[in-house]
């Protein structure tokens, strides 16, 4: 698998007091002020789920760079549940880690004390420099305050090889993000939760309940990705959106599900609005939820299947548009937060009604679009094309202002 970013903080020499911003992962290798575990990020519980972890720091006031990676079980446990507990040791840090591209500094190698809180709190320290972020410093191979200073803390996770988005060796490289007009294609995938795209534990806890909460506090970030939203109403309950407002819709955004073992979709499916899992075709389950936190309303249905029976899912149904104005749709590659996981989008855009904006997130690339070039159709599918199922499929839409 691919480097996810899950720390990235950038202290100015302007900045005072500014308190650490837990609970949300990052976004930019610049302008990052952010991190998260991937335990309460993303549900994981096994450490087995990281195979690395890497640390990169910078500071305008020495030329020194930390660089390296490592795969010792205490330090990719950290990154998984936040904290070292009482097993943080020097030994994790001086004579278990490799270089990377410009690591120059007395840490890791000089490490001779630690703390056993999370990559934040002098996680790795010596007699000639920390590592530490808090609201007031951050130290990058020493311990004077001031200047300007970007610490990152990445995990290349269990799955398919493929390469990084983001290049091990360039940490300092800012990824895209998502888009900042809801009526242009997105250019990338946004953060996504994340499991083996082939394969699923059947023992696996149903991340349904646990997605929706993060979809439904995700209001402020969305705003700020997508600035021109239109607030479409309905979408809670029944099997599709009758009108939207301004004639959106004419009962479009059906959603329909193919799991192993059926010739054709189940649906159209109930509309469920909250974070219980409901039986949608064989072990598949799902729901779907329209946030409207901050003002920002955006739909999302999320499927899941502890045996990866998932084939395919299908959007229909009829559009407002009356025949005019355009439909695009393509695929989108792979995601810069977690690369296993890959985009595929529609928008309907025209002159007058809220433009209709699909983003479908699978895990692998081996999947199949289609779409209707009819403006007054919403037909959107994603299926497989090797035959492998999915554990888990996402489905976005919302609505900009044309």
């Amino acid at each position: 698998g691919g480097w996810m970013l899950l720390y990235s903080y950038n202290r100015k020499v302007t900045t005072n007091y500014r308190p650490l911003y837990d609970s949300h992962l990052p976004t930019s290798l610049t302008n990052g002020y952010s991190h998260w575990h991937l335990g309460p990020a993303l549900g994981y519980t096994s450490t087995d789920i990281v195979v690395e972890v890497r640390f990169f720091c910078s500071t305008t006031r020495h030329s020194r760079i930390i660089h390296f990676k490592t795969s010792n079980h205490h330090i990719r446990s950290a990154a998984v549940s936040g904290n070292f507990g009482n097993g943080n040791r020097p030994l994790h840090w001086s004579t278990q880690w490799t270089a990377l591209s410009n690591h120059a500094a007395y840490l890791p190698a000089g490490t001779t004390w630690t703390n056993n809180g999370g990559f934040y709190y002098y996680p790795f320290a010596g007699n000639r420099g920390y590592w530490h972020i808090d609201s007031y410093n951050a130290y990058c191979d020493d311990s004077g305050g001031g200047g300007n200073s970007s610490h990152q803390v990445w995990v290349r996770l269990a799955g398919p090889s493929r390469a990084p988005t983001s290049s091990p060796t360039s940490p300092t490289t800012a990824p895209t993000t998502v888009p900042t007009s809801p009526t242009s294609s997105p250019t990338t995938v946004p953060t996504s939760p994340t499991s083996s795209p082939t394969t699923s534990s059947p023992t696996e806890a149903d991340p349904i309940p646990h997605v929706v909460s993060l979809f439904a506090n995700s209001g402020p970030t969305i705003m700020r990705s997508l600035p021109r939203l239109y607030n479409f109403i309905d979408g809670e309950s029944g099997t599709c959106i009758n009108d939207g407002g301004y004639d959106m819709y004419n009962c479009g955004n059906s959603i329909y599900v193919k799991a192993v073992g059926m010739s054709g979709y189940a649906g159209p499916l109930q509309y469920r609005q909250g974070n219980t899992s409901s039986s949608a075709a064989g072990d598949v389950t799902y729901t779907t939820f329209k946030s409207t936190n901050s003002g920002s309303y955006v739909w999302m249905a999320m499927f899941h299947s502890p045996s990866s029976g998932i084939l395919g899912i299908k959007i229909d149904g009829n559009n407002g548009a009356n025949g005019g104005g355009t439909a695009t749709w393509g695929a989108l590659g792979a995601s810069t937060v977690d690369p296993r996981y890959y985009g595929w989008y529609k928008k309907v855009v025209t002159s007058y009604d809220p433009s209709i904006n699909h983003l479908i997130i699978a895990p692998g690339s081996s999947w199949t679009q289609e779409a209707s070039s009819n403006t007054n159709s919403d037909f959107h599918a994603l299926t497989t094309v090797s035959g492998t199922a999915a554990s888990r499929m996402y489905y976005l839409l919302w609505a900009g202002r044309s």
